[in-house]
């Protein structure tokens, strides 16, 4: 017998997954369903023997939950052939078959029928809220494809501890949870996340880099000779200087701060090499750099760079302390992040600035990594501690609120995702194999 083709076996996928919807459905999602019926039927009980009537509708919802359970065995031994002869794959795993597939995928412009997130690109902060830092989240790969696993719904982050409540000032930490009903079995899904995680909120001192805040120099604020991890590009050190009168926020433990202060056109430069920088390559990477232009009516431009990738923003008008961000930003579409995109031999940051009139101030330079919840990246960021900055505190609340389709058209993304908790290429529309079997 032949070998199917690629595009059989993806038939094969839309075929397999459809039935296995239809099974889900028939269970608890449509007009007239398993679970409906029986929570129904519950509610109207009366008599003797209640309890053995009740105890076996638990055991045919139990059963009937079971056949979804089948679903990664039933999609598993096409991903094997589809890993073997669409994309040459010598794995006999199914999690690395299907790293396999998405890559070849990704090489042949491949995708298939998305769930259709939309995840909220503006944080939704809390109406008394004190504290002035905000979220930050990834939620595309490296490939710029939106990562469809897990469920939709609201996604809750409450600050639980504080400096009152045993957190250190800027490092509070928060509970991060899904808002809405959640899985209950098999045949009642939810619609939102049963995860719970934990942030803590990051400060300069929990960056990746050497002396973030500047604080360690040599030589005087006003006539610095070395900045401890830093090197200039230039060497002329006559084109900075330390501001201990305005900065982002104070340095741990003590009550004072630095920023760095450009004077002229340079480049602030420190190898990862520097402070032995190590990521885990499964995470994306976070380059935040605060900077005020205000203080002296600077213009120009700044530009910082992670490796092979950068970001810039114009300054001119900017009042007060603002924040550049190189592999996250507010709208969670980032791919810089991820290694794949910045690495390069001895991974460079620079702080690029291009002066045409007043001094800028740089501070807090933050690298990190953010923390996985439910499939996609979340990084929490405490505020300075100057002017009307304030750290969080305790019952300050955000949230994002994501929805999906979800639809039949997608089967086989959304099985894949419940599955295996993997996902594909994909988009909404003219998509190169249908989860619409043929």
């Amino acid at each position: 017998m032949a070998d199917p083709t690629k595009a059989e076996l993806f038939n094969q996928l839309a075929h397999v997954t459809t039935i296995i919807e239809h099974v889900y459905e028939a269970g608890g999602v449509d007009g007239t369903n398993l679970k409906d019926l029986i929570d129904s039927f519950e509610q109207k009980l009366e008599g003797n023997q209640n309890f053995s009537i009740l105890s076996a509708l638990n055991g045919i919802r139990s059963t009937y939950g079971s056949v979804i359970d089948f679903a990664p065995t039933l999609i598993s031994p096409i991903i094997t052939d589809l890993a073997r002869i669409g994309y040459n794959s010598v794995e006999t795993d199914v999690d690395a078959q299907i790293s396999d597939i998405y890559d070849g995928m990704v090489t042949a412009s491949e995708n298939i029928v998305s769930r259709a997130f939309s995840f909220d690109s503006t944080i939704n902060v809390g109406g008394s809220n004190v504290g002035t830092g905000t979220v930050y989240r990834v939620t595309v790969d490296e490939n710029a494809e939106p990562i469809e696993t897990g469920l939709p719904g609201t996604v809750n982050i409450d600050i639980l501890r504080d400096r009152q409540s045993g957190t250190n000032p800027g490092n509070e930490v928060a509970r991060i949870y899904g808002s809405g009903k959640v899985p209950f079995d098999q045949v009642d899904l939810g619609n939102t996340t049963a995860a719970i995680g934990e942030l803590t909120a990051v400060r300069a001192e929990d960056s990746l880099l050497q002396n973030p805040s500047f604080k360690d120099f040599a030589g005087t604020e006003a006539s610095p000779t070395a900045i401890t991890g830093w090197t200039l590009n230039s060497g002329t050190f006559a084109n900075i200087a330390i501001d201990s009168t305005n900065f982002y926020r104070t340095n741990a433990g003590v009550t004072t701060g630095q920023a760095m202060k450009f004077k002229a056109t340079d480049i602030l430069k420190q190898k990862f090499s520097v402070n032995s920088i190590v990521v885990d390559p499964t995470l994306p990477v976070f380059l935040i750099v605060r900077y005020n232009r205000a203080v002296d009516g600077f213009s120009g431009t700044l530009r910082i760079d992670l490796g092979a990738v950068n970001e810039s923003v114009t300054l001119a008008a900017q009042t007060g302390w603002n924040a550049l961000t190189l592999g996250v930003d507010l709208s969670g579409t980032s791919k810089n992040g991820w290694m794949s995109n910045f690495n390069e031999n001895d991974v460079e940051i620079d702080i690029n600035v291009t002066r045409t009139g007043g001094t800028l101030l740089v501070d807090d330079v933050i690298l990190v990594q953010p923390t996985i919840f439910d499939g996609r990246f979340y990084l929490l960021t405490s505020a300075g501690d100057q002017g009307s900055d304030a750290d969080f505190l305790r019952d300050d609340t955000f949230n994002f609120a994501d929805t999906a389709t979800d639809g039949a058209t997608a089967n086989i993304q959304y099985w894949i995702a419940r599955a295996f908790g993997r996902y594909l290429p994909n988009q909404t529309a003219g998509t190169t194999y249908s989860s619409t079997p043929s």
